[in-house]
């Protein structure tokens, strides 16, 4: 970064950190996305020999596939722990619907009310803690999945299934580690 005579930043160094910033976002936003499709597809259990296609764990809005549990499937799960599974995964589906639901309401009555031509504090301030408790109700609904699901493992299974979860935030902590670097050296290119 760039520092003038008077030790101010000029305006390259702040322009190249407004894009760092808005790189770090968009390759953020990029990584959720592609790392839910692929955790999607890896939280799904069936297929030949386990009664058709699978119902995936941890998907929805404010929790990430994987995030919870990893793939099933790496833990080699009984024909009587998948059923279980199922039926806790059909269980939470329903209240996970009607929650998303009403949070999609919620934000838009939130939305209209922060952009309405006369200031209503109290109305919005009603709404995003309407907006609040419901995200918490979806937190505690994954939760509840969560635990669900952990009780049905083995001893092993949870093991292993901590063992993945330790890998795969490992694998993370470097992809962004990687990623910093790379963002820094453009910046420093950039400031020249």
């Amino acid at each position: 970064m760039r520092i003038d005579w008077q030790g101010r930043r000029t305006k390259a160094a702040i322009r190249g950190a407004a894009v760092m910033y808005a790189v770090l976002a968009l390759v953020g936003a990029y990584q959720t996305v592609t790392y839910d499709a692929h955790a999607a597809e890896g939280q799904r259990w069936g297929g030949p020999g386990r009664g058709g296609p699978g119902v995936g764990i941890g998907r929805g809005r404010g929790g990430r596939p994987g995030a919870l549990l990893p793939p099933l499937r790496q833990l080699d799960l009984s024909d009587e722990q998948l059923d279980q599974v199922r039926e806790a995964v059909g269980e939470s589906r329903e209240a996970g619907r009607e929650t998303a639901r009403a949070m999609r309401a919620a934000r838009r009555a939130l939305g209209e009310a922060t952009a309405a031509e006369e200031l209503d504090e109290d109305r919005i301030r009603t709404l995003a803690a309407e907006l609040g408790r419901l995200e918490g109700d979806a937190a505690v609904g994954r939760a509840r999945l969560y635990a669900a699901v952990w009780q049905m493992l083995t001893p092993d299974q949870q093991a292993r299934a901590a063992e993945i979860r330790s890998e795969r935030q490992e694998r993370r902590e470097e992809r962004r580690g990687r990623l910093r670097e790379r963002l820094e050296e453009r910046l420093q290119d950039l400031g020249r």
